[in-house]
């Protein structure tokens, strides 16, 4: 198994929540407390905002100690983060014209200030 793979089980391991989903080979979205939610596509946005911590985006992990400094838990944080990053990405499949670099890591650095 490489790193990706290591990470992914990981992230997949901290959603208990999701395990009967994926143990049954679940699709599309499931019913939770917060309305439907579709576990793959979570398991994956955790990843990708784990993948920027841990060093492709630098300002991320920033973010993410503001935000743990100022009482969420990290789970939490880490759902602050994917605020911006879903927002970046539907703009990315929708108006890719309109995709922004520099406004996403704007809305990163806002991020617990």
């Amino acid at each position: 198994m490489d790193h990706e793979d290591d990470l992914l089980e990981e992230i997949t391991r901290d959603h208990p929540e999701y395990a009967e989903y994926f143990a049954t080979g679940g699709t599309g979205d499931m019913e939770t407390d917060a309305g439907p939610v579709n576990p793959r596509l979570h398991v994956i946005i955790h990843t990708v905002v784990e993948k920027q911590i841990r060093g492709e985006l630098p300002q991320t992990n920033e973010a993410l100690l503001r935000l743990t400094a100022s009482g969420l838990s990290r789970h939490e944080a880490i759902h602050k983060l994917a605020e911006p990053l879903v927002r970046q990405v539907h703009t990315l499949l929708t108006e890719p014209d309109k995709w922004d670099l520099k406004a996403y890591l704007k809305a990163i650095d806002k991020l617990g200030r």
